[in-house]
């Protein structure tokens, strides 16, 4: 959030409480009027009102969404400068618009030369930290095969984040692609290619619904664009808009994620995850909630999944849009898995839960041991369990690859019959499955399955997509000689 204060003391004494708002935990911006102030404060910033124009229009820091009026302060005056900023800022966005439409053109017209050592850039956001984690983990892999690459993000957490090449502020990714003059490009979720030059070579690995799949018209791609997906769900949603795309799994960093010999094991269960209590708040006030959420958990305890057939039901029922039930089904698979784990709690395991949220939810505080960062400390938590708790709609998901590198066996909800993944099977010697319904008898038995985890470790690393990406252009090129 960016705050405009007329008064420069106020602007500095918010600043020095370095606050954090919204879902990224972005820091705050405090603009201020007037003569520059002596401070080393990186959110504190000088902005005379002539200039703040200027400023928005050419910055990648996030524009005034509030004006701080002082106490006793006339309000027609305060008016007038709430809506000059307002004027200002509007002229700004479109100037900056033009920006990146000419960027774009500038973008179109690199000329590549493909005798040179391979270029490779990516584009992500700090705003997500599964998609950034994938995106810094591949560069990794090709900067240890010896290629130079860039990573377009965020350079503070005051940075807007423009991810859509629609949003304006995706200017300065266009900026960093001009600077770099990439061979390739690599982004998660985003097409982001009408804007490149045809010989350039453009990676998209797909592991979300996104709003390219809700345009009925035809997606227009390039000869030198090779897409790959996540699911089979998103393989389907990709070949309807006739986008011919591959099976991409989930991977792993392996010099974050590897077993440590001098971690030693303690008979014990985590889980490593947020609370997704957030996908029922605002559908909770439905007065057939409590109704509905009690039938889904039925299907669910005797399916282990919520078959398409059950949900069309329960639509059909209830008179709710699919969506509603896509809510809860999120729930179920994550937040009741983890409260059934705590519920059981036989005592020979001990049961540990990292991630937001959980601290608010009576059936799991008592286990919450905070938050975790991505990588190498999370593997070190799993080093020391017997097993990782791997709840949701997916057999191969990142928590279950996680465990298995970490050498801790992946305790896997079996839900391989309504599963959207593809994978070879023989990671299942690597993997616990079980079902909902059957998770005490195995936290009761106390007896683990030995578990061979070479397979999973040598075919989900990052440098296999690296090779394969590196084959793929090599093939191409040798194709138009």
């Amino acid at each position: 959030m960016g705050t405009y204060f007329l008064n420069p003391e106020m602007a500095y004494q918010e600043a020095l409480q370095q606050k954090r708002t919204g879902l990224h935990n972005d820091l705050q911006i405090c603009y201020y009027n007037g003569e520059p102030l002596n401070s080393d404060l990186p959110n504190l910033i000088n902005l005379p009102l002539e200039h703040i124009y200027g400023f928005m229009s050419e910055t990648d820091y996030r524009m005034i969404r509030v004006f701080r009026i002082e106490e006793g302060s006339d309000p027609e005056f305060d008016n007038k400068i709430i809506s000059y900023i307002d004027v200002s800022q509007k002229k700004a966005i479109l100037k900056k618009a033009e920006f990146k439409e000419l960027f774009k053109q500038e973008v179109r017209k690199i000329k590549l030369d493909f005798s040179e050592p391979l270029r490779i850039f990516f584009i992500t956001t700090r705003a997500t930290t599964v998609l950034q984690h994938c995106a810094k983990s591949l560069r990794e892999a090709f900067t240890d095969m010896g290629y130079e690459t860039f990573l377009s993000i965020e350079h503070n957490d005051m940075q807007s984040w423009g991810m859509d090449q629609d949003d304006n502020d995706f200017v300065w990714h266009l900026k960093n692609m001009l600077d770099f003059k990439p061979h390739i490009t690599i982004n998660i979720d985003y097409l982001h290619n009408d804007f490149l030059p045809d010989e350039m070579f453009n990676f998209v690995w797909f592991q979300d619904m996104m709003p390219i799949f809700d345009n009925n018209g035809h997606v227009k791609t390039r000869e030198r664009d090779f897409i790959f997906h996540l699911t089979t769900g998103l393989g389907d949603l990709l070949s309807k808009l006739d986008i011919r795309s591959e099976y991409q799994s989930f991977l792993m960093n392996t010099k974050n994620y590897k077993q440590r010999e001098e971690i030693k094991k303690e008979k014990k269960i985590v889980f490593i995850g947020s609370s997704y209590n957030h996908h029922i708040d605002e559908i909770r006030s439905y007065h057939l909630f409590e109704e509905i959420f009690k039938e889904m958990i039925e299907i669910f305890e005797e399916k282990n999944h919520l078959p398409d057939k059950d949900i069309k039901y329960l639509m059909a029922k209830y008179h709710r849009p699919s969506e509603y039930f896509g809510e809860i089904n999120r729930y179920i698979t994550r937040d009741y898995c983890v409260e059934k784990l705590c519920k059981i709690n036989t005592g020979k395991y001990k049961v540990e839960v990292y991630g937001a949220g959980w601290e608010h939810n009576k059936h799991v505080m008592q286990w919450h041991k905070g938050v975790v960062e991505y990588g190498e400390d999370i593997s070190k938590i799993y080093n020391s369990a017997t097993y990782g708790y791997c709840v949701g709609g997916y057999v191969l998901m990142q928590r279950t690859l996680e465990s298995a590198f970490s050498g801790t066996i992946p305790l896997v909800l079996d839900v391989r019959v309504g599963g959207e993944d593809t994978y070879d099977k023989r990671i299942e010697k690597g993997i616990q499955f079980f079902n909902i319904k059957d998770l005490e008898k195995i936290l009761t038995s106390g007896v683990e399955e030995e578990k061979d985890f070479s397979f999973i470790q040598q075919e989900y690393g990052y440098e296999k997509f690296a090779n394969k990406i590196i084959d793929i252009v090599h093939k191409e090129l040798s194709c138009k000689q």
